[in-house]
């Protein structure tokens, strides 16, 4: 891209944090527009835009939910493409590190872990085993994860079941140790709704493979 690009995209990602809840719209329509075109641009620009400014919680989650539609149009339904690796084969791991960081590292900011956690589905995709592996990492054995840890897990079996399927050993061999500490109501209802997301994915990757006989 040239500079004038560059220079664009950066101040309308400095600017999306306007005081005018329609301007701030209208900034990230824009960005939306520009990602279309542009989409691995838009997408690196903004995580480093993340990692540079630093921005307040409310415009890095706009920021983030802006990374996870453009990865999702991009990878997602008919028309998908191969967005993160090519050029550079570790900018797939680079931006999964970088939302698994969000996700966990911002404690009680539920709008960023939110959106981080979009970003991550989005992600999945294409590099499931790889978002999983990452997710994993903050879910330590013997103990209970957070709530997010457990939600991307289920918000990707949901996404991308088969691909999730693959992983599931792994993923049970962390959930089994731990069913007996499940008691509180908030630890039980989100263990229930990843739990029920397992099992659906098995039923669908069986469902596939049955029609794929």
């Amino acid at each position: 891209t040239g500079g004038k690009v560059d220079d664009v995209v950066y101040r309308l990602l400095k600017h999306g944090n306007d005081d005018d809840n329609e301007v701030q719209t209208e900034i990230f329509q824009s960005l939306s527009i520009i990602g279309r075109q542009q989409p691995l641009f838009v997408v690196t620009q903004s995580v480093d835009f993340i990692h540079k400014d630093s921005p307040k919680m409310s415009h890095c989650a706009r920021v983030l939910q802006l990374i996870a539609s453009i990865i999702n149009d991009e990878t997602c339904g008919d028309n998908k493409q191969q967005l993160l690796d090519g050029a550079d084969s570790d900018l797939s791991k680079h931006i999964i590190a970088f939302a698994t960081h969000q996700m966990t590292a911002n404690k009680n900011q539920p709008l960023v872990q939110n959106s981080a956690c979009k970003v991550l589905v989005s992600l999945s995709n294409q590099h499931c085993a790889a978002a999983i592996e990452s997710i994993l990492a903050h879910f330590s054995t013997g103990a209970i994860p957070s709530y997010y840890v457990l939600k991307s897990l289920a918000d990707i079996a949901k996404a991308n079941p088969v691909s999730f399927t693959e992983k599931l050993s792994e993923i049970f061999t962390k959930f089994t140790p731990i069913l007996a500490l499940v008691k509180k109501s908030d630890h039980v209802q989100i263990f229930t709704l990843a739990l029920g997301r397992f099992a659906e994915a098995i039923l669908k990757t069986q469902e596939e493979k049955a029609a794929a006989a």
